[in-house]
């Protein structure tokens, strides 16, 4: 491959290209490689420092949608933290409040849902004083329905409720 074919190669244009006409079981082996090959080269820490950067600066549609609320709502909020030892997709943390949107890509698989798991999490957390709601990714991408959960959150919290959580129990 020549120079010029071979630099069209790394362009992000090229690249979405080339995704666009792969299967989900074809890019998810390819990034596990990848994953993997950056593990072996600089260690789990930096592969997971480079993973998480990466899904922070790549969120979903659902998630998108979802951010824009409590930032344009001055809600302190996480994107994509640990609390009490799980990721989660956001932290409001006020309220101390989770919520967990549930993707097609990833939940709708039915290799990768685990209800099972979802509940148990979910449950360890409301142990710990946190309040979980999740939502299917397809409920906040209808703006209607989106804005309904949302005024739902700051009304039952408008009141102020006192912070449950605990600086330790969170890492940013």
């Amino acid at each position: 491959m020549g120079g010029l074919a071979r630099a069209q190669v790394f362009t992000p244009e090229y690249q979405r290209h080339v995704q666009s006409h792969s299967s989900h079981a074809s890019l998810s082996s390819a990034g596990r490689l990848s994953y993997e090959d950056v593990v072996r080269k600089y260690g789990r820490a930096f592969a997971a420092d480079k993973l998480d950067a990466w899904r922070l600066s790549q969120p979903t549609t659902p998630e998108a949608k979802v951010i824009t609320w409590p930032d344009q709502h001055h809600v302190p909020n996480k994107r994509e933290v640990e609390v009490d030892g799980h990721c989660v997709n956001f932290f409001l943390s006020m309220w101390a409040v989770v919520v967990e949107v549930d993707g097609e890509v990833f939940h709708g698989d039915s290799r990768f849902a685990y209800p099972q798991k979802d509940r148990d999490i979910d449950r360890r957390l409301a142990e710990a004083g946190f309040r979980v709601i999740r939502r299917a990714a397809q409920s906040v991408l209808d703006e209607s329905a989106l804005q309904s959960l949302m005024s739902r959150i700051s009304e039952e919290y408008s009141e102020g409720v006192p912070q449950l959580c605990t600086p330790t129990s969170i890492s940013a």
